[in-house]
């Protein structure tokens, strides 16, 4: 009897432990599954940061390791309270997800349940695991539909991070009650890894395309820093560009007006005729170079009207041709009716005469130089050369050349002021500086395309003309003005330039008062009241200056008529005194104009 308890006992205790043992190869084969889903995926981490192939690896992953034979992931939009799917291993619902660019954008999303709507949604909106053991059965099922893979074992599980659903991890078989109760407590535990990888997927995503628009942002701001760099060089220029180009017209003002009055009195055919021409067209040489300078100092004012590009590029051509090497063979393609432009014919023939003087000087013997015109609907103008243009229509100038080309450096500097590639004494480094500025004061974008031993491209961009017009024609010199009586003060620092004026307005019968400075001026104005019918007024002189002169004036005569002559065109001297003075004449001036501009003023009153 003590035989057979004892041996009744042992025969308990063993299947205790084969239970036990039985409970533990479960346990361990959970643990084991478990693991092996979790190793897999966080291989993956080490090489896949892309959202959507991470989550169609994992869906693999676990319809392979798991008893499950589909599994998609869907995740939660808050704003729409809705899921959307994002992966699955159901080849016929590839039709549904979104591509790895579209994860952050809302409007390409394919929605699948309402919060609250079928299992999926019915899981995420309650936070809890819903298993459905047969979908004939089930209240969440009426139909299935038979063009779809048959669904009967369907389990949901919300993908929970900071205790609230993200998402949802759905699994299916075909056959009923395919998954037991191990096989949901697995997938709880998988998903709760899964969740933490899609959320970080999630961050990375977020946090790559905020890294772009930083990018994005930084090169933005590179490109507004590398202007605002170009303007500041230009306008540390200002000051001395201004004073050198206000001392070189003083001079020239003498030279072109004494060459005026000596070819009135030396007849054209005589020998010394062509010496006094040479005089005067190199004068006026100089007199462009200080348009030059003045434009650096930003204070030239700019004669703006409707213009066709062909014309000036037809003018700068024949200019240019007449002294090319026969060897370079320069050819145009002009678009007709480009349309019209608003800009300063000067300053712009200038700016195409320079690039294409840059050209020839950039290619060897038998080289050639193309420029073309068209027009050029501009939309994106996220090109650091570009910047500053708003999308439009824009005419298209483009000056090319099969010369030696620049580097990357050269490039980056071709339009800093003094920056020259010419050997020392043939190049200043101010032409393309030059270029850079006429063509921004005109609204408009340069770029430059050059790579070593392929030439270089110049193309330029300048937005159509808002208005149509007949330019007006240059002013030209004349023997026949008409005479004056009226008695005339002179205000000049510059000798020469008292004596040319002096003689030319005094030969056709003005009466002229010449004095140096400002307290002279003020001085015999006041001992001469009602004498004096007009001022000509240089605007800087030592003692006192043009304006300090022309309040003198004002307080002892309101009604003073003043013409303000200098250099400048349009500085902050300048503003304020539209109202007070009658007219302006820029230096240098020509005999011609400066009767015109005088006849004017007195013809007014």
């Amino acid at each position: 009897m003590k035989k057979m308890q004892e041996a009744e006992s042992l025969r308990l205790q063993n299947a205790h432990l084969q239970r036990a043992l039985q409970e533990t190869t479960i346990t361990l084969q959970e643990k084991i599954i478990e693991l092996s889903v979790i190793n897999r995926i966080s291989a993956c981490l080490e090489h896949i940061h892309d959202l959507q192939v991470l989550c169609e690896k994992v869906v693999t992953i676990i319809a392979e390791e798991t008893v499950a034979e589909n599994c998609s992931i869907m995740l939660l939009d808050d704003e729409q309270a809705r899921l959307y799917l994002l992966a699955a291993n159901d080849q016929m619902d590839k039709r549904y997800l979104l591509d790895s660019n579209a994860i952050g954008d809302k409007g390409r999303r394919l929605y699948s349940f309402r919060m609250g709507e079928g299992v999926a949604g019915t899981a995420v909106n309650e936070g809890q695991t819903i298993y459905v053991p047969d979908t004939a059965a089930s209240e969440f099922f009426t139909e299935v539909d038979s063009s779809r893979i048959k669904v009967r074992s369907l389990l949901a599980i919300p993908l929970v991070v900071n205790e609230k659903a993200v998402g949802v991890i759905n699994l299916s078989h075909p056959d009923i009650n395919a998954f037991t109760d191990n096989d949901v407590r697995i997938t709880q535990m998988v998903a709760s890894f899964i969740a933490a990888v899609i959320n970080n997927a999630l961050l990375y995503n977020e946090l790559s395309l905020k890294n772009n628009y930083l990018e994005k942002t930084l090169g933005e701001l590179s490109a507004a820093q590398a202007d605002l760099l170009q303007a500041q060089k230009m306008e540390s220029l200002g000051t001395l560009a201004g004073g050198i180009a206000h001392d070189f017209n003083n001079i020239l003002v003498g030279i072109l007006g004494y060459a005026s009055l000596l070819k009135n009195l030396v007849a054209q055919d005589a020998k010394f005729y062509k010496y006094i021409d040479i005089i005067e067209t190199s004068a006026s040489r100089g007199a462009q170079l200080t348009q030059q300078l003045l434009l650096f100092a930003r204070s030239k004012k700019t004669a703006f009207e409707p213009i066709n590009l062909n014309t000036v590029i037809k003018e700068v051509l024949a200019l240019f041709s007449t002294g090319v090497d026969k060897k370079i063979t320069i050819e145009k393609t002009l678009a007709p009716d480009i349309g019209m432009v608003d800009c300063d014919s000067g300053q712009m023939h200038q700016a195409l005469l320079n690039i294409v003087i840059n050209a020839r000087d950039a290619i060897s013997e038998n080289g050639k130089i193309t420029i073309t015109s068209g027009k050029v609907y501009v939309e994106d103008t996220s090109s650091p050369s570009l910047q500053g243009l708003v999308p439009g229509n824009y005419v298209l100038v483009s000056i090319a050349d099969n010369g030696q080309g620049m580097d990357k450096e050269t490039v980056a500097k071709i339009f800093d002021p003094f920056f020259t590639t010419k050997e020392k004494g043939k190049g200043t480094g101010l032409g393309l500086s030059m270029v850079y500025d006429i063509i921004k004061k005109h609204q408009g974008a340069i770029e430059v395309n050059s790579e070593i031993g392929k030439g270089a491209t110049f193309n330029i961009y300048l937005p159509y003309s808002s208005a149509q017009k007949t330019p007006s024609r240059p002013l030209e010199d004349k023997d026949d003005h008409p005479q004056g009586h009226e008695t005339l003060l002179l205000v000049d620092d510059e000798e020469v330039i008292r004596g040319f004026a002096t003689e030319i307005l005094s030969a056709h019968g003005y009466q002229v008062i010449a004095c140096q400075n400002g307290r002279e001026a003020s001085e015999l104005y006041a001992a001469s009241p009602g004498k004096i019918d007009l001022v000509i007024l240089d605007l800087f002189m030592p003692v006192m200056d043009g304006k300090e002169t022309l309040a003198a004036l004002k307080k002892i005569n309101p009604q003073v008529r003043v013409v303000i002559s200098s250099g400048y065109a349009e500085t902050k001297e300048l503003k304020g005194l539209e109202g007070e003075i009658r007219a302006f004449i820029h230096k240098p001036y020509k005999s011609a104009e400066l009767l015109k501009k005088v006849r004017e003023v007195l013809d007014k009153e």
